[in-house]
């Protein structure tokens, strides 16, 4: 005996819910794709914003004058240490930030100081910080470029 078969008629509302299916997947796959790239794009947007940031700031410290002021060293004579002498050649008082570190000891501390019209201020022990030889001390005054001075053996 031959059993003879027909083949499923199709009916269209299975074809209509598979395209469907099909087209919600390749959508939300499109989407996520997107999602990604624009992602991307905002990072590297971000980073190129930085980088003119600071390219700008670099451009900005460039133009600046060099800080009108000599830093020379002596003996204490009283307590500990040396003694920085900040001289300004400035016609106008000066306000300075003096940010001291010692690479020895760790040590950091940031003195707000105001140097007279062409005139000079000490750094001692007395101000809280000992100038000992290898300290540094950075002079920040926002008109001028910032100068790095490293205490020398005496």
């Amino acid at each position: 005996m031959i059993i003879v078969t027909r083949p499923e008629q199709v009916r269209p509302w299975k074809v209509a819910t598979l395209a469907f299916a099909l087209v919600s997947v390749a959508a939300g796959g499109w989407g996520v794709s997107q999602a990604r790239r624009v992602h991307a794009l905002e990072q590297q947007a971000d980073a190129s914003q930085t980088e003119l940031a600071q390219a700008k700031e670099a451009v900005r410290q460039a133009e600046k004058r060099e800080l009108p002021v000599s830093v020379s060293y002596s003996g204490a004579s009283e307590g500990e240490g040396l003694v920085a002498v900040l001289k300004s050649d400035f016609p106008r008082s000066l306000e300075i930030v003096a940010m001291c570190s010692s690479p020895r000891t760790s040590q950091r501390k940031r003195l707000n100081l105001t140097i007279p019209a062409k005139g000079q201020i000490e750094i001692t022990q007395a101000e809280g910080w000992t100038v000992t030889p290898g300290s540094r001390i950075m002079l920040y005054n926002n008109a001028f470029r910032p100068a790095e001075y490293v205490v020398p053996e005496l």
